[in-house]
């Protein structure tokens, strides 16, 4: 409702504007751009953008990041790197323009990652990092890249962004969170990094983050595909400990288990309980 109330704002004013024969400036397209670009319309937001540059209105940075914000929602991650780089051109040939900030790599990356373009992603990544500009990632950036190397297991990757969020010396490192630490064990699941999966998990515990369902499962899955089959059945007794205001089995149905049962994922995913108050730790079982 935000969104619309701004766009028919910005439309009227547009209006008005030309009825007294007055052009439209940044301030009015960068307020229309936006909120077409929260309602994920790239197409209209686009139309604008082309109209500015007929009326001799330059954008600025705002509105590149806007457009850039849309097109992660319209799988257009080449035109998104086509304005960054019309961005960067613009900022070139007029040194007093405001050059690409953190919302605008953020932006872009974000797109990129949506659109399953994880390496480019990453070169982004680098280029904002050592750039003039030397602008800092702040936890934003490192999530967007966490979450896009999740998806492929790629978790050498992630410990790897996850050691230069926590060394960053200019915000003092960003602290992973449980989120982060997820979606590590969940990339290590994948690969049958069961190991791995489980220093990540200590590492949780070390930090006294709290494990939702989702991270014990994920857990869980990589001990039971790695054949060890005693650490899987702690991961699921602590599943059980995380669920015990209502059944589990009425929650997680797995034939592992529950062979007169069927499984029921949806229900599952859809159960979202409040974490343990504290984990317990698997070293002394690892060690052995």
């Amino acid at each position: 409702p935000v969104c619309v109330c701004a766009c028919v704002h910005a439309v009227c004013l547009i209006c008005r504007n030309r009825n007294k024969n007055i052009v439209p400036g940044v301030v009015e397209y960068g307020a229309i751009i936006h909120a077409c670009a929260k309602e994920k319309n790239l197409q209209r937001a686009m139309l604008l953008f082309d109209q500015m540059h007929d009326e001799g209105v330059e954008p600025d940075v705002a509105i590149y990041t806007s457009l850039i914000k849309a097109c992660a929602h319209s799988n257009e991650w080449e035109r998104a790197l086509n304005l960054f780089s019309d961005l960067e051109q613009m900022c070139e040939i007029d040194p007093q323009k405001e050059p690409p900030n953190l919302l605008t790599y953020n932006a872009l990356i974000t797109t990129l990652i949506n659109c399953r373009q994880r390496h480019k992603a990453m070169l982004v990544f680098e280029d904002m990092v050592d750039n003039q500009a030397a602008l800092t990632p702040d936890r934003v950036t490192y999530d967007r890249l966490i979450q896009g190397f999740e998806v492929t297991g790629e978790w050498e990757t992630i410990l790897s962004l996850m050691q230069q969020m926590q060394n960053d010396d200019h915000n003092a490192g960003v602290a992973p969170t449980a989120v982060t630490y997820h979606r590590a064990i969940s990339a290590c699941q994948q690969r049958g990094a069961w190991e791995r999966a489980l220093d990540f998990y200590n590492e949780m515990v070390d930090r006294d983050l709290k494990l939702r369902e989702n991270t014990y499962l994920a857990l869980y899955d990589a001990c039971y595909e790695a054949n060890k089959p005693d650490i899987a059945a702690q991961f699921y007794t602590f599943l059980q400990q995380s669920t015990e205001d209502k059944p589990l089995a009425a929650k997680f149905k797995d034939d592992r288990f529950f062979d007169d049962e069927e499984e029921d994922d949806d229900a599952y995913n859809a159960y979202d309980p409040e974490p343990l108050e504290s984990e317990p730790s698997l070293i002394d079982v690892y060690d052995q």
